[in-house]
This record gives C-alpha cells, structure tokens and sequence, in this order.
C-alpha cells in the first residue's frame, strides 16, 4: 500500500525519529513530514524531483506527495518529524492543502537556518523530556507552521528543479498562496483563468502575469504540472490505465497527458510506473532506518543547535528590563531569612586540601558537615571527623549522597550561581544542601557537575553566590523576580541588596545536560540588560557600600572557553585559574538624607551583591 499512516503518541500530535537511514521505500503520507539532515548526506525523491541533502538542509514531503529516502555515500544521521494535520488545523484550517517548499539551491539562507533552529529545539525539548515539554514541542511547531506559511508556500521552477522562492512582497505571496493552493484543491476540475480570477477579483492578464512571474511557469503549465504529480499515486497504487488516470486527474485525453508527464517526469507515465512499482514500500520493501538511542541523538541535537548559533552573524535583538523598586527599612518584614548549609564533603576533599578544607567550610554558615565515605579506605577518617568535630561542625556519615546528578557546563558557569540564588533566595527552608568539591581527574578543570569548587580547589561562580547566601541572616523586606533586598541582624544598620539576571535559557543550562560550547553559546547570545533602581528609603548618615559583581567573564567557566576548553600545556594553570576566577568587588562610601540610591546594571546572565553598612562619623564601623 503506498499511502502510509502515521502513528502518534498518546496526547501528542507530532512523531520524531532520528537515526540512520538506509532505505525509505516509495510511499506518501496525509501528513506533513519534515525531513531534517543532521549529520552526512541522503537522497531524496520527491515527486517528480531527485535531490541531495546534506547536513543542514531541511525538506517538507507534503501530503500526498510521493517520495523516498536513501542513503549516499557515508553515513548519515536524519531526524524525521511528522505532524498530525488532525490537531493541527484546529490552528491551520488551510494546512491539508499546503505546498511547503523548504528547498533552495543557495548555501546560505537565513531562513532556512530558521526552520533549522525551531526542529532542533523541538528535538531538545521531546529528546530531554523536560517538564511539559509535550507542550513546549507543540507551541514550537505552532511556531513553525506559521513561519513557513509565510515564507514557503510558493516554489518557482529553476535549473529544472522545483525550489523555494525568497519574495519580499507580502501581497503577491498571500495572492499566490490561495491561488497554488486551488490549483493543487482543484486540480481535477476543469479549472480556468478566469475562475481564479473571479476568486482573487482580478482580471484574467494580471493572474496570468503574476503567476509566471512568481513561479516560472505559464497557468496552464502549472496546471498540468500539478495534475502531472498528483496522478503518480495512482500509477504506483494501482493497475488503472493511464488513460482513466489522464481523465480522473483533470487532463482531456491521454496524449495531453503524456506530453506533461514527460516534461516534468523525464519518460511516459507507463515507462515511470515498471521503473518504480518494484520499489513501493510493502511487507516485501520495509523500512531500514538504524533507530537512535536517546543519549546518542541529544548530544548530536545539541552540537548541530550549538554550530548553528555560532554562525549566526546578525546582531541578537537586546531587550531592557527597567524596574524602580522603593524600599522601606521600616516596614514590617515579610518573613525571617536564616540561610545555613549542610556541606558534603568526602575524605579525598581533605588528602587534597588539607587544613585549608577547614577554611573553605568557615566561608559559609555551616553547621552540619555531611561525610561521604564511600567504598575506599581513609586513613585519615577518624582524625577528619575530630578535626570537624572540634570546629563546632555536626558531622553525619554517609555512605552516598552526593548532589551530583546530571552533567551540565552550565553548572561551572555563572548561570549556576544564578541557578542557585534563584532556588535558593527566597525559600523558607531548613537547610542549602551543596557539594564542596569536584571528584576525578585535577587535570580536568571542568566537570559539569553542582560543586563549589574544582577538583584543584578553584572556585565556582556558584561559590561566591553561596557566600553572598550564607550572609543573609535577617528579615527578607522585599523581593520580585530579579531582585531580594534583606534587613540584617545585628545592632548596626546593615542591608544586602541582591539582583540577578537570566533568561529560559539560561536557567535551562543547570536543569538539563548542556555541553560546553552549548553553555557558551547560550551565554554569549544573552545581551538583554537589566537595569534596576533601589530607593531605600528612612536611612540617614554615611554608609560603607560594598558591590559584588559576577557575569559571565572573569570566572573559571570563562577561562576555560577562552582556551576553547583544552589545557594548552597538558595540565591546568591551577594559580592563573584562581587568578583569574575572582568576582569584581567596589567599595565605598555614601552619604544618606532619608533615602540612599542603589543602582544595578546587569548586562547578560550574572548577579550582584550590595551590601550597605552604617559607619560611625570616624570612619569605622559602629
């Protein structure tokens, strides 16, 4: 049977599958198929058409259209997404006579690169079955099912190819739109010029001028090509003779029929049927695609995305984010902020950091010391648990229960750090729960995994937002999506203003897998700027105004991509890292009448600490 019926899933409209393709016998669907090539090159037959593809090109077998699929030389790694026309033309009633074109004969086009980008985020989205991402998939081809009625619904003929046509007038498109998708509705029918133009209330010499002027072809060329390719499912799916298939399609006789066939086929509709019937798919000519594994085809997913938006030379549209925010020292509190945290730390931590493991701890409100032990032998056990013991720290022993759970770049980044501040900040909770230090290889700086520190002791972003976390022991006064300001304890006036910035994006990089390069693609395409103003309000006399800032430049995340993640000399500047991994710190004094100003400028993912302390009128702190 030629015409083959596409199966989904349960609550989801669209069907995805990406491996190898070696053979995709002859057939055609009711719904709109995408065929996007990731890696290598195939053969495509598409009606009357023979293409080859290669990484990149995105092709859309419309419904009712006969093709296949082959591999060429090498190998090839295909994604293939179908789409139920039955949900979707809820959205698109005009869908199940659509004639996408997405085929061109340039190299570069930016809206093919478009297209590109939507299935692959779609792949991302359905490959890491994310939280809703049934939705998110279905919202994405939403997405791309508009862009394509607007840019690929009409073809020209050219260099004896049907291809996609770039056209910047809007009208002429949406004219011949409606007018391919009548001729192609209607094609049976005997159709005129002057039907269309009563439809499109123009006369019958501007429908002529226009149409071969969009697509290359006279009316009645495009008429018998249509006619032409619609009549090969039945050459294929029965024994018909070609002259009730020539009346059935809308020709006169055979011999008119024969003549169209010809010129877009390349032989007569007899020759085409014995050349491609033994080819149809059937229970004798199955299917061979080599299906991938879902760990196999994300990684591929996400370097295809990553190479993508590093070509891409147009400038990111930035957004601002203005916010003015008014705070009043004096106001009751929302609610009482006492951060502390529950530190993992396991006995390969102390052999490599010795004493200085005691340091790390003292930077944070710790109070509890979770020992991980694991299955090798430390000699040193006892004396580590006696050292903590004698700090003042809780210590519990366990054999597992490390944080560390999916691989993400991210993590090492400053989206972890922002990642963090946002769990974290305006959580009522007993606890933060983190992991100190990197297990494995010195040697490999980056790990992907939710520590603070390497495993040669270099600082995450993500530490620095833990210390700035750990300093937040008062009431919370104030706070929105970017923002917390906190009133400390203590006897002297002391406030902590916190701004932090992100997108989807960039939040998503600690919630999924993310590659290297992934992360930093991600990063350096997030312009946006955030710009906040704080008037604190009831405050008088001079005020000591520290500001810590952290982006995503001058961290470990950083030095390494500016290295291109590779350790030049075969081993890691463990001193330049450290160097080079400090947040920006701005120290000084202002003086307040009733109010003091704080200004935030963020631009990209990044975070800042603001801490505003009350001096005495000697310059030293009260």
């Amino acid at each position: 049977m030629l015409l083959e019926k596409c199966s989904y899933p349960n609550d989801f409209p669209i069907s995805i599958q990406v491996g190898k393709i070696i053979d995709d016998p002859i057939h055609y669907h009711q719904d709109i198929e995408f065929v996007l090539v990731l890696q290598g090159e195939i053969k495509l037959k598409n009606g009357a058409f023979n293409y080859l593809l290669h990484a990149g090109d995105v092709f859309a077998n419309n419904g009712h259209e006969i093709h296949s699929i082959q591999k060429s030389k090498g190998d090839n790694v295909v994604a293939i997404v179908s789409v139920s026309n039955l949900f979707f033309t809820q959205y698109f009633p005009d869908l199940t006579k659509s004639s996408y074109r997405t085929y061109n004969e340039y190299e570069s086009d930016p809206r093919r690169d478009d297209v590109q980008k939507m299935l692959l985020l779609m792949l991302v989205d359905y490959y890491k079955r994310s939280l809703g991402y049934k939705n998110k998939c279905i919202n994405l081809m939403l997405e791309l099912i508009k862009y394509l009625n607007t840019c690929f619904n009409l073809f020209t003929y050219k260099n004896r190819t049907i291809v996609n046509v770039d056209s910047g007038n809007a009208i002429q498109i949406e004219r011949m739109t409606r007018i391919i998708n009548t001729i192609y509705e209607c094609h049976a029918q005997k159709l005129t010029l002057k039907d269309l133009a009563e439809l499109e209330h123009l006369n019958e010499f501007y429908i002529s001028h226009i149409i071969k002027e969009s697509t290359g072809m006279s009316f009645q060329e495009l008429l018998g090509f249509a006619r032409a390719e619609w009549s090969e499912i039945a050459l294929l799916d029965s024994s018909k003779p070609v002259s009730k298939i020539a009346r059935e399609v809308g020709f006169s006789g055979t011999a008119l029929y024969e003549k169209h066939f010809i010129k877009w086929f390349g032989h007569t509709p007899d020759a085409h049927r014995a050349l491609y019937r033994p080819y149809v798919k059937s229970p004798l000519q199955v299917e061979n695609m080599v299906v991938f594994r879902d760990n196999q085809v994300i990684h591929l997913i996400q370097q295809n995305l990553s190479q993508l938006q590093s070509l891409d030379k147009s400038k990111d549209k930035v957004q601002y984010i203005k916010l003015d925010v008014l705070v009043n020292v004096d106001a009751t509190p929302l609610y009482q902020i006492a951060n502390r945290f529950d530190i993992s730390i396991t006995p390969a931590d102390y052999e490599r950091l010795g004493h200085t493991l005691f340091e790390r701890l003292a930077d944070f409100n710790c109070r509890k010391v979770l020992l991980l032990t694991g299955d090798s032998y430390c000699p040193q056990l006892m004396d580590l648990i006696e050292a903590l013991t004698a700090r003042g720290y809780e210590v519990e022993k366990r054999h597992t229960g490390s944080l560390k759970g999916i691989v993400s770049f991210g993590l090492d980044s400053v989206a972890g750090l922002v990642h963090s501040l946002k769990e974290n900040l305006q959580k009522r909770q007993e606890a933060i729960q983190v992991d100190l230090m990197d297990d494995g290889d010195m040697e490999l700086l980056l790990k992907g995994t939710p520590s603070l520190l390497t495993s040669c002791a270099v600082p995450k972003p993500s530490y620095y937002g833990s210390i700035g976390l750990s300093m937040l022991q008062g009431s919370l006064l104030t706070w929105g999506k970017y923002y917390s300001v906190v009133k400390l304890d203590g006897s002297t006036p002391g406030y902590v203003v916190i701004a932090f910035h992100f997108n989807d994006e960039t939040e998503g990089l600690c919630t999924r897998n993310a590659t290297t390069h992934e992360t930093r693609d991600i990063l350096n395409h997030f312009n946006d700027e955030l710009d906040i103003n704080f008037s604190i309000r009831n405050l008088s006399g001079d005020y000591m105004v520290t500001r810590y800032s952290v982006d995503r430049r001058n961290n470990v995340f950083d030095y390494m991509a500016k290295l291109d993640f590779t350790n030049p000399q075969g081993h890691v500047e463990t001193r330049s890292a450290l160097l080079y991994s400090t947040p920006s710190v701005e120290v000084y004094t202002e003086r307040a009448t009733q109010e003091l100003g704080i200004n935030i400028s963020i631009k990209g993912a990044g975070a800042q600490f603001v801490v505003i302390q009350k001096v005495a009128k000697e310059g030293i702190s009260e």
